[in-house]
């Protein structure tokens, strides 16, 4: 047998390998259905369904009167955790994404001068309510300087119809993939935020939570697959996303009689160059043969 045969019958012993444990390790079954009930002064809140683990310091953050800015690679879960706060503390949701003006955030006059567009922020502002700003990081920074002025305590905001006192129940949320410090190697149209912004917020991490990935994932072998690949992705220093979301719409895709070769490409490589891919899935091996 030559080298190259050698080599070619070592990665296949690997990648079998690695295919096993994952297998078994997926096999082990997930955590049990969570249900998270919320006491407060007038009401109890029952959260249905699985929760992310940071969901309960956001949850006493806002309860606070904080503002929490939740800072996660995309596919954290972000956006439910904002939805699922909601829930808990008995308040409507509303939400926007990154914006470009401030009318987005405050609304507009007519012709005749009377207010013409109440805006999510207002209706959240004058009724109550929680405001989940997501993609913080995308907008324009001199779209937030109102925003920037709600945030510091005050009892009155200037709207383009007047001077609008605060309800009691309104809270905030932000999120956003960096820290407002501009863009990365992974989010490069991510923008530079205002330091006096930025100092609003009690910052979050959100990281991939595994376990809460695999409960939402409809197969489980799968899910540890990428969880694996993701790690070795990591430890490579690979610049590429491989979220939940992989778990997630991949395990469907095998659900419904796709191929787990087709999962990959569609949800997880997406373009990768090939080498990286080759990397990624022999480190992930040898990880695999670590562990037995």
């Amino acid at each position: 047998m030559n080298a190259t045969d050698a080599l070619a019958n070592l990665g296949s012993t690997l990648e079998e390998l690695d295919s096993r444990l994952t297998e078994v390790e997926g096999n082990a079954g997930t955590a049990s259905h969570s249900t998270l009930t919320v006491t407060g002064p007038t009401s109890t809140n029952i959260v249905e369904g699985y929760t992310h683990e940071k969901l309960q310091d956001v949850i006493d953050l806002t309860d606070a009167g904080h503002s929490p800015m939740l800072v996660g690679a995309s596919g954290s879960g972000k956006t439910t955790i904002t939805k699922q706060v909601a829930t808990a503390l008995g308040l409507k949701y509303y939400y926007t994404g990154a914006i470009l003006e401030a009318s987005v955030l405050l609304g507009y006059n007519g012709p005749d001068g009377s207010l013409a567009v109440r805006t999510l922020l207002r209706e959240a502002w004058e009724h109550g309510g929680l405001f989940a700003f997501d993609e913080v990081d995308d907008s324009a920074p001199e779209a937030l300087i109102p925003f920037n002025a709600m945030l510091g305590g005050m009892d009155e905001a200037c709207f383009p119809d007047g001077m609008i006192k605060r309800h009691a129940d309104f809270h905030a949320i932000a999120s956003g993939n960096t820290y407002g410090k501009g863009a990365d190697r992974i989010y490069v149209g991510r923008t530079q935020l205002d330091g006096a912004f930025t100092d609003r917020f009690a910052v979050v991490d959100i990281d991939y939570d595994e376990a809460l990935e695999t409960n939402l994932a409809p197969n489980n072998v799968w899910t540890k697959q990428v969880q694996n690949w993701r790690h070795s992705m990591d430890e490579l220093g690979i610049r590429h996303i491989i979220s939940p979301r992989a778990s997630i719409a991949g395990g469907d895709m095998i659900e419904r009689g796709k191929t787990k070769e087709q999962a990959a490409n569609w949800f997880v490589w997406k373009g990768l160059d090939p080498q990286q891919v080759d990397k990624i899935k022999a480190h992930s091996s040898a990880r695999a043969m670590r562990a037995a």
